[in-house]
């Protein structure tokens, strides 16, 4: 899966399907709701639970990723429909 982006996508409170990520740094974009122009709350686990990150910005940068399977879990309000981007370097 060496740089390929993975785009994650959905509605209101959840997390989403397992997704591969590369080892190494990751570019990750989240996208604002358009019902209240506010960015979601983001959470990046690794398969097994680990917290990766906590992301409350429109861009952030993941670092020395181990690779693997990931999730987010997204905490918003019920209407926004949300997407991450995940950019590998």
């Amino acid at each position: 899966m060496d740089g390929a982006k993975v785009h994650v996508a959905g509605v209101g409170n959840g997390t989403s399907p397992k997704f591969d990520l590369p080892a190494g740094d990751v570019d990750m974009s989240v996208s604002t709701c358009p019902s209240n122009g506010v960015i979601p709350f983001v959470w990046v686990y690794d398969a097994s639970s680990s917290l990766a990150g906590i992301v409350t910005e429109a861009s952030y940068h993941l670092q020395n990723l181990k690779g693997g399977m990931y999730y987010v879990l997204v905490s918003t309000n019920p209407d926004c429909q949300w997407t991450v981007d995940f950019a590998p370097k």
